[in-house]
């Protein structure tokens, strides 16, 4: 049975004393950019494949170009 209000792709794993993660534990005090990068990379096998990565290097860059003053050169 799916957990609708609890897939798999928030969910991160488990920690050292067994605990299940979620993906908002360890990103609830980041800025947005920040956890939504982290939140792509760590659900992109589960949910949106490489649709996910291009979404979370999009926030990437987005991080260079405002914080750095830099633009990413492929």
């Amino acid at each position: 049975m799916t957990d609708e209000t609890n897939p798999v792709y928030y969910q991160a794993g488990k920690c050292a004393c067994g605990k299940s993660l979620q993906t908002y534990d360890y990103v609830r005090h980041l800025p947005y950019p920040e956890a939504s990068a982290i939140k792509y990379i760590t659900r992109h096998r589960q949910k949106g494949k490489a649709l996910d990565i291009k979404k979370s290097i999009w926030f990437l860059k987005s991080i260079l170009k405002e914080e750095y003053g830099e633009e990413y050169a492929e």
